[in-house]
């Protein structure tokens, strides 16, 4: 997922991308009842016909739900290419700039896999733990005067970085941006701008509204959710908007209020967060963090809390601590791509940039659902890429680019 790095001075993608300085106590915001209520309001039915209604939407949206729990199919974002055009010695640079975070460590993982199997051998440049706009701007530079023919860039918001930008195509090098926003089909640079050649990203929007999906499924009618944010991830932003927005629709009894913790005090802020939540709401019925890079430390809270019991719901399926808190009961249900194929996605954009053909936009990576008994059933592997989402991209995309054995 994409972070904010640091404190930009510039005007950042919509109002979603600010910096909020918030309270270091999170208790006491909690206590003051400085909570963020959102798609307030009361059961839309009642008595034994509003019971009815409820129970046959509950139905149809849990059928729904029941498709993404199996592998996912390849979905082919543009027409069949030939890869063996390009000379193996193409350079190609990679740049991850917080190779701390799990999403963006897996994407990377992705990019250089496909990279590879397609034969050729990219170059990656690391970030620090806590890139700032400024550093993550010097590392695309420093990619630049490597003179490559091509640099993918994870986890690096677009929109703050223009002098970057600006410098690659200066010198002829395209970028292709990798966990910025959700592709938008011919929007600038596939919805990351005119300064970059392409984007590649899963649909937030579709994980949002799954989540809700979700809830309204499994009930009740007037649940109460909790949402711990990152304002200093984008697409986080994005999910949690088209959550609240779906909900809304599917029940519009639901309350959901939100506590922001920036992705720098994850460590130290988000335990003490999720306690507080629980002690002041006794009665929650869901617990969301709205991304799963939170769950280790989501789950110290919810091991020592006592006689609470809301289902814990999150977004990424990140391979690790979060799907093994799902497998363990810890976590209800999870929502997300696999995100190595995410990689795989930006270097078929790569490829196209470099042979001149359009970047086309159609992700639609398959999104993928598990709950705690699919985990279970299937007995799938928490740690395993290949288990959770199989590997037909890898096979399909391969095959695409006509590099296949």
């Amino acid at each position: 997922m994409t972070r904010i790095p640091g404190k930009p001075q510039a005007a950042a993608r919509q109002a979603t991308a600010r910096r909020v300085a918030r309270p270091a106590v999170a208790a006491a915001l909690l206590a003051s009842g400085a909570l963020l209520l959102a798609a307030c309001g009361s059961s839309s039915s009642s008595g034994s016909n509003g019971s009815s209604t409820a129970s046959k939407q509950s139905s149809a949206l849990a059928a729904k739900l029941k498709p993404l729990e199996t592998y996912p199919k390849f979905s082919a974002p543009g027409p069949a290419l030939d890869a063996k055009k390009l000379p193996k010695s193409t350079s190609i640079v990679v740049i991850d700039n917080t190779p701390s975070v799990g999403p963006l460590q897996e994407s990377t993982a992705g990019v250089l896999q496909a990279a590879q199997d397609a034969g050729f051998s990219p170059k990656l440049l690391n970030g620090g733990a806590n890139n700032t706009a400024s550093d993550d701007i010097d590392l695309l530079e420093q990619a630049v005067n490597l003179h490559p023919a091509v640099v993918v860039q994870v986890g690096i918001i677009t929109a703050l970085e223009t002098a970057g930008l600006q410098y690659a195509k200066s010198h002829g090098v395209p970028v292709i941006a990798v966990d910025d926003n959700e592709p938008v089909a011919g929007a600038p640079g596939q919805g990351s701008g005119p300064l970059a050649a392409a984007t590649a990203a899963a649909d937030f929007t579709a994980e949002g509204q799954v989540m809700a999906e979700y809830v309204a499924s499994q009930g009740p009618s007037d649940a109460s959710i909790g949402a711990i944010t990152s304002d200093d991830i984008v697409p986080s932003n994005e999910i949690f908007s088209a959550f609240k927005s779906e909900l809304s629709k599917l029940c519009p009894g639901c309350k959901v209020f939100s506590q922001n913790v920036d992705t720098a005090d994850w460590s130290s802020q988000v335990t003490p967060t999720v306690t507080s939540i629980l002690d002041a709401h006794p009665s929650l019925n869901y617990l969301f963090p709205i991304v799963d890079g939170m769950a280790p430390f989501v789950t110290p809270a919810l091991s020592a809390a006592s006689g609470h019991g809301p289902q814990v719901i999150s977004v990424n399926a990140t391979p690790g601590s979060a799907m093994q808190s799902l497998k363990s009961g810890q976590f209800a249900a999870e929502v997300g791509v696999a995100p190595q194929e995410i990689g795989w996605y930006a270097f078929d954009a790569a490829l196209r940039v470099l042979l001149k053909l359009p970047a086309e936009t159609n992700p639609d990576m398959p999104n993928s659902f598990f709950t705690t008994t699919e985990m279970k059933n299937k007995n799938l592997s928490p740690d395993s890429v290949s288990s959770l989402f199989g590997d037909a991209y890898q096979s399909g995309f391969l095959k695409l680019w006509g590099v296949s054995s």
